[in-house]
């Protein structure tokens, strides 16, 4: 469980700075709304909260119940027509735990009236948003406008709990208990490993207040790094590869006297089940070696050195490919790396996701290749750079493997 409050919607940023900015424009978004605006704000209802909304369909599927996953596909826009977030712009609908505090009160009541398949208008006053704060693009006391599709429900009954009856306890001195309903064998999740694991966590009361395991996707433990609750960091060192452990976490190791708003009271007791998935070493960081290997220059004008041929055919336009990579300055500085948090990039080539040096050089790398790149700052980041990483008018080196290659 992250430590940091899970209310949120403005999930646009893209974390990965090599993606270009081609992927935020926003103007097709933008347009839809425009077109559809006059349509979007008639016959609005109001509820007893002050929320504004228009139901265009009411949808056939299940009905959301609080804590099931949802996904939604939105678009997001202030007063001033302009879109602050929009999941089409990502690709791919918003998952959120329905009903306990995980995102806006404005989404969490309208999406309450809507089945699978609904769609809905939302007009949320600033006491159903983000108050007097301001929030990124989102400016204090702003009244926002949605247009929410929902896509998908899934029960939180369908989540397997851990069954402890039988099983000893052990008592940390920090006063944490913990079940072993299976020990595992392997690794442990220490700092010199990534761990990836899921998680249910339980109020008092039973009630599952938030489930990586219903989003689908396993949390990433990186031992130390303070991520999470203090209580994750006693007990996931202590457990091997494939462990289940049913915990019970004192309130000052949890959210304490801060609680998590509007999902966690103040001085709340939680309990979870972490089934440990897996757990693999951390790569090291070292430059490849390039002594005695030739350059080529492609006529786009990027150099490389072949580290490692690879395997299978060269990968050609519209081609999606994974790399890892780590990126130097001309004195040998690294600024960034995808083994440093084990995040692999994913790309199309061709497409402008990704510097124009870099989509030209990949071609270059068969499956499993490895090799050296240098690119010329017209083909990196320009005469403005990317500030505060990459200054203007910077060549860059990128040490490059590529993973695989889908057409």
């Amino acid at each position: 469980m992250k430590k940091r409050p899970l209310s949120f919607l403005i999930g646009a940023f893209l974390g990965l700075f090599l993606l270009s900015t081609a992927l935020m424009a926003q103007e097709e978004t933008l347009k839809l709304y425009k077109n559809n605006k006059k349509r979007w704000l008639k016959s609005l209802s109001t509820s007893s909260s002050g929320l504004r909304y228009n139901i265009e369909n009411p949808g056939e599927g299940k009905a959301p119940r609080p804590g099931d996953l949802v996904k939604v596909h939105y678009i997001g826009v202030l007063g001033n027509d302009s879109v602050f977030s929009s999941s089409y712009d990502e690709g791919k609908p918003l998952e959120v735990n329905f009903g306990v505090g995980q995102v806006i009160q404005g989404w969490d009541e309208g999406i309450g009236f809507l089945r699978e398949g609904g769609t809905a208008v939302l007009v949320v006053p600033p006491h159903l948003g983000y108050g007097d704060r301001a929030n990124g693009r989102i400016p204090a006391n702003s009244t926002l406008y949605f247009r929410i599709e929902l896509i998908e429900v899934k029960r939180n009954e369908d989540i397997q709990r851990l069954k402890t009856t039988g099983k000893d306890t052990v008592t940390l001195e920090s006063g944490i208990r913990y079940i072993p309903v299976s020990e595992g064998e392997g690794a442990k999740a220490d700092e010199d490993h990534w761990a990836y694991f899921h998680f249910i966590g339980y109020l008092p009361s039973g009630k599952i207040f938030d489930a990586s395991a219903l989003r689908g996707n396993a949390v990433r433990y990186n031992a130390g790094s303070n991520d999470f609750i203090p209580a994750f960091d006693m007990v996931l060192p202590l457990m091997r590869q494939g462990a289940q452990y049913h915990i019970l976490v004192p309130s000052e190791f949890a959210y304490g006297k801060q609680g998590l708003e509007g999902v966690v009271p103040q001085n709340t007791d939680l309990k979870f089940d972490i089934n440990l998935l897996h757990v693999e070493e951390k790569k090291e960081i070292i430059p490849f070696d390039v002594v005695g290997k030739d350059t080529i220059a492609t006529q786009g004008g990027v150099k490389y050195m072949k580290v490692e041929v690879g395997e299978g055919e060269f990968p050609q336009d519209n081609d999606v490919v994974k790399i890892h990579f780590t990126g130097y300055f001309e004195n040998g500085n690294m600024f960034q790396s995808s083994l440093s948090d084990n995040n692999d990039v994913i790309f199309a080539i061709g497409q402008g996701q990704v510097i124009a040096g870099l989509d030209e050089v990949i071609k270059f790398v068969k499956p499993g290749g490895k090799i050296r790149a240098v690119i010329p700052w017209e083909l990196g980041y320009g005469a403005e750079g990317h500030p505060p990483l990459i200054p203007p008018k910077t060549n860059l080196v990128f040490d490059i493997e590529l993973v695989a290659v889908a057409e």
